[in-house]
């Protein structure tokens, strides 16, 4: 079921260092969000310093850069031509246990 999932997942946003314009910035993310952005590093050989420059570089003034990383994340996921992976435990003909 979905609700198993969530609740095996650490949910409290993990900081990392991001070095952005020669300047270090911290980013909080969920742990999975940082998965699938490492994920993401991997499958377009580009480092995630790089990556989350790009991404700032495009926000909003009043948006910060965790917020902005999360819109490329599910902006990027729908853009994907590759199915996203099921959640463990959650079959597609399964109904949510919600």
């Amino acid at each position: 079921m979905l609700y198993k999932y969530f609740y095996t997942m650490t949910l409290e946003p993990i900081p990392r260092r991001v070095m952005i314009e020669g300047m270090a910035r911290v980013i909080r993310l969920e742990p999975e969000l940082w998965r699938r952005l490492d994920a993401i590093c991997v499958k377009e050989d580009v480092s995630i310093h790089d990556l989350c420059a790009r991404i700032v570089q495009l926000k909003h003034p009043d948006a910060t850069d965790g917020s902005m990383v999360r819109v490329f994340l599910i902006a990027y996921s729908w853009a994907s031509d590759e199915a996203i992976a099921p959640l463990p435990g959650y079959g597609v003909d399964e109904e949510p246990g919600w």
